[in-house]
């Protein structure tokens, strides 16, 4: 998700400036995706030039701030927006994860550990699986859905990464230490010198 999508329906709800916008945007994601007041303004003026947008009024800024433009969603915006909910998010790319590099880079590597690596990952994985129950335990106490939900998206990749770490240990005992590959090239090396 862009975060001109997220903006975008916000103000199809309603007309809003830069700061309230940013505010409400935080609260609905119960500030899983946290924004600056710059990525937000950057974003309206964006969207005000795709006519995805545009200025419906305006009210007196706090403390002589000056006048604050209210942006709502054109009727463009609006039918952006409805393409947005009707596509699926594209979760064929494969994206990168750091602990997968490490540790597909640990298995061959002479000074590392990989078993050591993801007993590590296990420890850490296990201790925010810990916070975020709790943090979602608080959510549904209080009512925050927003937050509940983006919780328990988290407990879930949690679980599913400890089931995939529980794999890998499995798998890393029928891995040679050294790939074949690796001696061949070590070899070939010492060979030139």
């Amino acid at each position: 998700m862009a975060i001109k999508h997220g903006l975008l329906a916000l103000l199809a709800e309603q007309p809003l400036g830069a700061y309230a916008l940013r505010k409400e945007f935080e609260s609905r994601t119960g500030q899983a995706w946290p924004v600056n007041i710059g990525q937000v303004s950057a974003t309206l003026t964006r969207l005000q030039r795709d006519g995805l947008i545009e200025v419906v009024g305006g009210e007196a800024g706090a403390e002589g701030r000056g006048d604050i433009d209210l942006y709502s969603a054109t009727e463009a915006g609006r039918a952006f927006l409805a393409e947005w909910w009707a596509e699926p998010v594209d979760r064929a790319r494969l994206e990168r994860d750091e602990f997968t590099i490490k540790l597909v880079l640990a298995v061959f590597h002479p000074d590392a550990d990989a078993n050591a690596i993801l007993a590590n990952q296990r420890v850490a994985t296990m201790a925010v699986l810990h916070d975020v129950t709790r943090m979602r335990g608080h959510a549904t106490k209080d009512g925050d859905h927003g937050w509940e939900m983006v919780m328990t998206r988290q407990l879930f990749d949690l679980e599913a990464e400890l089931k995939w770490l529980d794999h890998v240990a499995g798998s890393l005992a029928k891995i040679p230490k050294r790939s074949p590959q690796r001696a061949t090239v070590k070899k070939n090396v010492e060979q030139m010198s």
